[in-house]
């Protein structure tokens, strides 16, 4: 049995989580939608293999909060503290009362 290194395995998982087109600075212009979908599509991914080993499990929670809606954040389901964390913020509203008086 061959052992990696535990920044191989870092590495690894980072890549099996990344949404280039919604993290990365420069690219071509995608929808909210197209970059939100993949974005929900790596959290499932980062959710499976958060299960597999506590390892895993402790390296991929440093990537919580990494796309806050400022929406979440009036409606209380997201606690603001998760901004500093955030590494892209969305500041579309939704078109509900409590976003509409904020």
């Amino acid at each position: 049995m061959i052992h990696l290194p535990v920044e191989i395995w870092r590495r690894i998982l980072f890549h099996a989580i990344e949404v280039p087109d919604l993290f990365m600075k420069d690219l071509t212009p995608v929808t909210e939608i197209s970059s939100a979908i993949g974005y929900w599509k790596s959290e499932r991914t980062r959710s499976a293999l958060r299960r597999v080993c506590s390892s895993w499990n402790d390296f991929l929670a440093s990537y919580d909060g990494r796309y806050v809606q400022i929406s979440d954040i009036i409606h209380g389901t997201v606690p603001a503290a998760q901004l500093a964390r955030a590494l892209r913020i969305n500041l579309m509203y939704c078109n509900c009362e409590v976003c509409y008086w904020f």
